[in-house]
C-alpha cells in the first residue's frame, strides 16, 4: 500500500507555515509563548522552528512586528492617495474618499487585530522592535498631518488642527475596527460626524446639511 504522506513543503512554504502558527499563538498567549507552543500548533518540532528563525525574537518580529510596519507604510501610501488632487474634490467627494480609506483601513486592522493587541500588550518584552514601531506610527501621523495643512483655513474648510484631527481620526478609527460591529458603518458615521465640523456653511450647504 503506497504512502498518503502529503508531499514535503518547500522552505517557503514552510517558513509561512511556522509564521501563520506563530501569529495564532503570539496572538492568543502574547510574548511569553514559547518556540516549543508554535512547533506544536505547527505540527512539527522546535528545532524546525529555531532552524528557520533562530529564537523567539526573531521568530516575533517576523511573526507580529513586521506585519504591523507594513500595514503602517500602507496607510501612508494610501494617505497620499487620499489628498492628492483632492483640491479639486466638493465636499461629497471628500467624504467619499474618507470613508474609502477608513473603512480599508478597519478591515484591515480587523483582520490583524490579534497581532496588533499583542505588539501593545507586550511591547516592554521587545523594547527596539517597540520603539522602530512607535517612530513609524508617529511617522504615519505626522505625515498625514502635514498632507492635511493645505486644506485648513480653505474652503470648503474652516481653520483646524491638522496634526489633532489626524491623532484623533486614526485613533477612532482604529478602536472601531479593533470593537465596533461594523467597522464600515462605523467609519461612515465617524467621517460624516466629523467632516461637517470642518466644514463652512457653503460646504455644508453643498453637501446638503
Amino acid at each position: 500500500m503506497k504512502s498518503t504522506r502529503p508531499p514535503r513543503m518547500s522552505g517557503p512554504e514552510r517558513r509561512g507555515q511556522l509564521l501563520e502558527a506563530a501569529r495564532t499563538v503570539f496572538a492568543r498567549d502574547g510574548y511569553r509563548a514559547t518556540t516549543a507552543d508554535v512547533a506544536a500548533a505547527a505540527g512539527v518540532s522546535e528545532a524546525l522552528v529555531v532552524k528557520h528563525f533562530g529564537s523567539k525574537e526573531r521568530l516575533f518580529r517576523a511573526a507580529i512586528v513586521e506585519p504591523i510596519v507594513q500595514l503602517v507604510e500602507w496607510a501612508l501610501r494610501e494617505g497620499r492617495r487620499t489628498v492628492e488632487n483632492a483640491e479639486a474634490l466638493d465636499p461629497a467627494g471628500h467624504l467619499e474618499r474618507l470613508i474609502t480609506f477608513g473603512a480599508t483601513w478597519g478591515a484591515l486592522v480587523r483582520e490583524h487585530r490579534g497581532l496588533l493587541l499583542s505588539a501593545l500588550r507586550d511591547s516592554a518584552a521587545f523594547p527596539q522592535d517597540a520603539a522602530q514601531l512607535h517612530a513609524k506610527v508617529r511617522e504615519l501621523l505626522d505625515g498625514l498631518a502635514r498632507m492635511l495643512e493645505r486644506f485648513s483655513g480653505r474652503e470648503p474648510f474652516t481653520a483646524f488642527d491638522p496634526r489633532a484631527s489626524v491623532y484623533a481620526g486614526v485613533g477612532a478609527l482604529t478602536i472601531g475596527a479593533l470593537y465596533a460591529d461594523d467597522p464600515v458603518a462605523f467609519a461612515r458615521g465617524y467621517f460624516e460626524m466629523t467632516l461637517l465640523g470642518l466644514l463652512t456653511p457653503e460646504g455644508r450647504r453643498a453637501l446638503g446639511r
